[in-house]
């Protein structure tokens, strides 16, 4: 593997290598050594890929993938023995596979970073230092989401309609608490969030609106504060199914202060609720 100039004017912790055999780019943590995503090497399991493998190196294989494996070969600078090539094939079409869950218009993928390739038997864990592009408009190098259906670039204004995070940082939000039996369950939303926690049977105790992004850093604290604590607990059968798992519920004897976490100004909006309870809706 050889490192390659990084795309653009930038600055960000990460190094592309090349691998200097198959010509593939990987990503990878400034300063670390990394293997080819490809070329198998000795910690690969080429049991698990031998199938596969023979099935090309013995020509039964349907023809389409014989010839890809033979184009594939061609581009090789270095190409070894049939079976190590066929293997190193088949890992390629896995690296291909994983590639267009990040492809978008208006973006170039560069590199990305998989972790355990090249294995043999199944990737087992996502950690990664991530898949890098460029936006095209702008050239700007950035790590990419895969399950965003419309990626947006960190330096580009966001585009119309976005419900990002960034979009919405100025938009009023709520943070609020609620109570049912025994339990409290603070969280942030909008009114219709708010209204499925009172039509599940609990009863509003403080509503509190502010912008986006504070909000969303409160509960962030709230969570923590209370996690480090040992505050946090399951719901109690019969608690709403609006209270999840528990991440943000607490027993009703455990102060929860929204207006400290939140910091900044507020509007306490709590009373436009409760008369909403007392209406049924």
């Amino acid at each position: 593997m050889e490192i390659v100039d990084l795309p653009g004017d930038t600055d960000v912790a990460i190094e592309f290598h090349r691998c200097r055999r198959c010509a593939r780019v990987r990503a990878c943590a400034r300063g670390w050594r990394t293997r080819c995503h490809v070329c198998p090497d000795e910690r690969t399991d080429m049991l698990h890929l031998g199938r596969g493998a023979s099935l090309l190196v013995d020509g039964f294989a349907p023809a389409a993938d014989r010839r890809a494996f033979a184009e594939f070969r061609a581009g090789l600078a270095r190409p070894s023995n049939l079976f190590g090539d066929a293997a190193a094939f088949l890992n390629s079409r896995a690296v291909e596979d994983e590639a267009r869950l990040y492809r978008r218009d208006g973006w170039t993928l560069h590199a990305m970073d998989l972790y355990g390739m090249p294995w043999g038997s199944g990737r087992q864990e996502s950690r990664s230092h991530g898949t890098w592009g460029t936006h095209d408009e702008c050239g700007t190098l950035q790590k990419l989401r895969p399950r965003e259906r419309r990626l947006e670039c960190v330096t580009c204004p966001p585009p119309p309609g976005s419900r990002s995070a960034r979009a919405r940082r100025d938009d009023p939000y709520l943070l609020y608490l609620v109570e049912h039996g025994r339990l409290l369950k603070f969280g942030v939303g909008d009114d219709r969030r708010v209204r499925a926690h009172l039509r599940g049977g609990a009863s509003v105790v403080k509503v509190l609106r502010a912008r986006f992004f504070d909000v969303c850093q409160a509960e962030l604290d709230l969570k923590r504060f209370h996690r480090d604590a040992g505050h946090l607990v399951s719901p109690l059968s019969g608690a709403p199914v609006t209270f999840g798992t528990g991440t943000e519920v607490v027993s009703k004897d455990v102060r929860v202060d929204l207006e400290a976490a939140l910091r900044v100004r507020s509007e306490d909006v709590t009373e436009r609720f409760r008369e909403r309870s007392l209406l049924g809706v």
